[in-house]
């Protein structure tokens, strides 16, 4: 099962590199879908940690997310009309996300149980993809590609 679920993630991963490369550079829904996409690797590191894993590959993953969530923020803020607030929405849930999974590493690092922050940040991820989808049904609306 784990075979198939990580064969399916890298199929994904590879569609998903391959729509980015046809978004023009200073397309939003590139940095959108950039961030998405930097989030979903960032989330199979954190599916995989256990009590005692090496947390740095992980917390190298939420790196990346912070810097695309962070370049997103910009792309936001320049955008004329306004973005909808489900997308600043979905860039602050995502900030959100970062610190509770700096949690769940420090949690892990301590030997402590990570099940709490783990929780949050679960909560948090689900609220995230509905804030994704939110954001792209109401951009495609006022941004029309």
């Amino acid at each position: 099962m784990d075979a198939y679920g990580t064969a399916l993630f890298e199929r994904e991963i590879a569609r998903d590199e391959r729509r980015l490369a046809a978004l023009p550079d200073d397309a939003p829904e590139r940095r959108l879908f950039a961030t998405s996409r930097t989030l979903r690797r960032a989330v199979r590191q954190f599916e995989a940690l256990r009590p005692k894993s090496d947390v740095a590959p992980f917390l190298a993953a939420l790196g990346e997310v912070s810097n695309a969530n962070r370049q997103l923020g910009t792309t936001f803020d320049g955008m004329i009309p306004k973005t909808n607030s489900s997308c600043t929405g979905y860039t602050d849930t995502v900030a959100s996300m970062i610190v509770h999974d700096q949690d769940v590493a420090r949690d892990i690092r301590a030997k402590g149980d990570p099940s709490q922050s783990a929780r949050r940040f679960n909560e948090t991820y689900n609220r995230s993809v509905r804030d994704l989808e939110s954001c792209q049904k109401n951009e495609s609306r006022v941004h029309p590609s």
